[in-house]
C-alpha cells in the first residue's frame, strides 16, 4: 500500500483591535489558511485560559497583561492527520 503524504498545514491568524479596554473588551481573531488546504480542525488556546474549536472566534481576557495565543489546525487525509501549531 501507498500513502499519500500530504504537506503540513501552513496556518497563521489576524487579531483586531489591537488592544482592548473595559468597554470594550474582546478581541477578534481570524485563522488565515495561507496553502487554502481543507482543514478538518481548528483548536484554539487562549493562554490556557479558555479553549475553542471554531476556524474565528472572539475571546476578552479577564484581566489586563500580555497573553500567549496558539492556533493549531489539523489537516487529515485518508486516515493520517498532520498538524502544526
Amino acid at each position: 500500500k501507498f500513502i499519500q503524504g500530504l504537506p503540513s498545514p501552513n496556518i497563521d491568524f489576524l487579531y483586531k483591535p489591537d488592544s482592548t479596554n473595559i468597554l470594550e473588551p474582546n478581541f477578534d481573531f481570524t485563522a488565515l489558511n495561507l496553502d487554502n488546504q481543507i482543514l478538518n480542525f481548528y483548536y484554539w488556546n487562549f493562554a490556557g485560559l479558555d479553549l475553542d474549536s471554531l476556524q474565528n472566534v472572539s475571546f476578552a481576557f479577564p484581566y489586563t497583561g500580555y497573553f500567549p495565543v496558539t492556533l493549531m489546525a489539523i489537516l487529515c487525509g485518508g486516515v493520517v492527520c498532520w498538524f502544526t501549531e
